[in-house]
């Protein structure tokens, strides 16, 4: 009565068949695994989704940066900056040391954007020396929006579409 469970590359690990206990952020969630011959579990986030997770997750890095520029607008000497692009970050996601597992069972973590890191806006300074254009900043902003905004709505539909491959509609 031990099914295992079979990965792509056909590792054979861990029995899956009752309740599997999964604890994150404080809350425990059991769920029934039964594995279906031939079919691969999925245990992992589509990149789609994992995309559009960090392309949200950069709009809200950017909008904070906005709105330190926006508050330090009369400043003097206050220099602008904002977040490097998404496609920057994204580009170097993948790690260039692979984990290692010292156990076939064990999970490698998936690549992610990592953390934006901050540039200095190339902007004309104002007498006092702030190079903040409130102006630039509203154009950043709506950027910032526009761009979490089709992150979400690409998680959404990837999500609506894992409902209805489930078979479990809208």
């Amino acid at each position: 009565m031990d099914k295992r469970e079979s990965f792509p590359g056909g590792d054979k690990i861990g029995a899956c068949l009752g309740f599997r206990e999964t604890v994150s952020k404080g809350i425990t969630v059991k769920a029934w695994c039964i594995q279906i011959e031939g079919e691969a579990p999925m245990l992992h986030t589509p990149d789609v989704m994992r995309m559009a997770f960090d392309l949200a997750r950069h709009s809200g890095a950017r909008q904070s940066v906005i709105a330190a520029n926006i508050a330090n607008a009369d400043t003097p000497v206050f220099r602008a900056q904002d977040v490097e692009s998404f496609a920057e970050i994204h580009g170097r996601a993948a790690p260039s040391v692979a984990m290692k597992t010292t156990d076939a069972r064990h999970f490698t973590a998936a690549p992610s954007a990592s953390a934006p890191r901050l540039i200095e806006v190339e902007a004309e300074a104002a007498p006092n020396g702030n190079t903040v254009s409130l102006e630039q900043e509203m154009v950043r902003a709506t950027r910032a929006k526009s761009d979490h905004d089709l992150a979400i709505t690409i998680y959404r539909g990837s999500l609506d579409i894992l409902k209805t491959t489930l078979g479990r509609g809208r």
